[in-house]
């Protein structure tokens, strides 16, 4: 992506023609595997896939159409790749904008599976890796940090410390699921007392509010507007609640399981897990979003640091498109 474009290589072109009514529906184009996520009200879909090469790099033009006409629609790619790294993604090519990373993109053994918004796209498949000073070789959660960096779902507190140990904020969370949600543009500002407008979260917390995904820490009164405590540390049974509001406004059905009795019951501090997060926590372990620390606590009240969010970020991802 930083390096100038120099060599292009011939393209190839295919296409196939399938319904276009039944979400899951699949039909595979030059090796790639194209998925609907979504029941479509059409008859008859037609995707056609171009590819070629930038310096070394495939490139895949994607089209779609819906009965005979150009159509936006939301995309499962899953493309074929050799050895894929946590940091090999896919960037969205367009004239108009810089190129960046797709931030719903997972790796598996031999391929990148792509969650595109619009299945009308450009897309380079590249690294895009980071190095931090505090992030060292082995370290426990390197591999999560090098993923979320990549697709730039957050990224370091400068270009050479990523501070894994610090406790996120309430604010950073919710940053961090707007990024992933492409930064949807927002019409209204929030009604809580304590994020001002020009506030670099502002337009983060309103667009989570609006959608159900956040909540303040206090209710208005007669004499004061709900509060969202921006700065105070996100616990680990908050962030559970949070990320489980986020699978529901995604409408995923692979997240929206929930296990059917208490698995909870082998960590010895189930018990002081809060009454508004107790559904979220065994959600969350259900999915394999979070897991217990290395004293096999859950430690719901703790605050959860950028390494743990990271990891449970990677693990969301993976829950939601697999």
């Amino acid at each position: 992506p930083e390096e100038t474009v120099e060599e292009v290589a011939e393209e190839t072109t295919d296409s196939a023609v399938f319904s276009a009514t039944t979400a899951g529906t699949s039909v595979e184009i030059l090796g790639i595997e194209v998925t609907l996520p979504t029941d479509l009200n059409g008859t008859q879909a037609e995707c056609s896939i171009t590819q070629s090469e930038i310096n070394g790099n495939p490139v895949y033009t994607i089209n779609f159409l819906l009965d005979g006409k150009t159509f936006e629609t939301p995309l499962i790619v899953t493309i074929p790749v050799t050895d894929p790294k946590p940091d090999t993604i896919a960037f969205l090519m367009d004239p108009n904008i810089e190129t960046a990373p797709i931030a719903k993109c997972i790796n598996s053994a031999d391929s990148l599976i792509v969650w595109l918004a619009n299945g009308n796209a450009e897309l380079l498949i590249a690294e895009n890796p980071h190095s931090f000073t505090d992030v060292p070789e082995g370290f426990w959660a390197q591999e999560a940090i090098d993923f979320v960096t990549a697709r730039r779902i957050f990224s370091g507190m400068n270009s050479e410390e990523f501070a894994p140990n610090l406790t996120m904020s309430r604010a950073m969370l919710v940053g961090v699921l707007y990024q992933l949600e492409g930064c949807p543009v927002i019409t209204s500002a929030s009604n809580f007392g304590d994020v001002p407008a020009d506030a670099w979260y502002a337009s983060a917390v309103a667009w989570a509010a609006q959608q159900g995904i956040v909540s303040g820490t206090s209710a208005a009164t007669a004499e004061t507007a709900a509060m969202f405590s921006p700065d105070d540390p996100i616990s680990r049974e908050q962030l559970a609640l949070l990320l489980q509001n986020y699978a529901e406004f995604l409408k995923a059905d692979s997240l929206l399981d929930s296990p059917q009795e208490n698995n909870l019951s082998n960590f010895p501090d189930a018990n002081t897990i809060s009454s508004y997060a107790q559904s979220a926590m065994s959600w969350a372990v259900y999915q394999g979003i979070l897991n217990g620390r290395t004293d096999g606590t859950l430690d719901p009240a703790g605050n959860a640091t950028r390494a743990e969010v990271a990891v449970m970020l990677e693990n969301f991802l993976f829950a939601f498109m697999q």
